[in-house]
């Protein structure tokens, strides 16, 4: 606010709410068209009352859609950095632990299972991919068992 000047943000603010006005307008076109007319008119208000607040705590909607965008980003990152360095022998906590964690393991068992079932495993590469993620989950189980 201090480095672009207060006239800025209210230029941006107004084409924020004339983009608003022109997604409103539309969502009313096609719902009417689809038949969901009436479903649209009972959430109206509460869809104007929330463009609304994101407009006026413009800031605050921003830090809370860059957090929920960036979380899964950090947790992949992280995740993989954490996969690379138990790789290289390193014993390195789980990051996420907990249900995350094992919600992932089952992702991944379930992706090795689609490997396996479409033939990818005839691979080189797919085959030690494979073989390292198997013995860092039983890396992973035995590390939470002995403490």
């Amino acid at each position: 606010i201090l480095l672009l000047g207060k006239a800025f943000f209210n230029i941006l603010i107004l084409g924020f709410r004339a983009i608003y006005n022109l997604l409103f307008s539309v969502m009313n076109f096609i719902t009417s068209q689809v038949g969901l007319g009436s479903w649209w008119r009972s959430i109206y208000p509460a869809a104007r009352h929330l463009a609304d607040l994101t407009l006026t705590y413009w800031l605050a909607a921003l830090i809370i859609v860059d957090w929920f965008t960036l979380l899964p980003v950090v947790i992949i990152v992280y995740y993989i950095t954490t996969f690379l360095v138990r790789l290289l022998g390193y014993d390195v906590r789980p990051f996420p632990d907990g249900w995350i964690n094992t919600f992932i393991q089952w992702i991944i068992r379930m992706l090795i299972k689609l490997a396996l079932a479409l033939g990818l495993g005839k691979f080189w590469l797919a085959r030690t991919l494979i073989k390292e993620v198997r013995r860092q989950s039983i890396g992973l189980g035995r590390q939470k068992t002995s403490k």
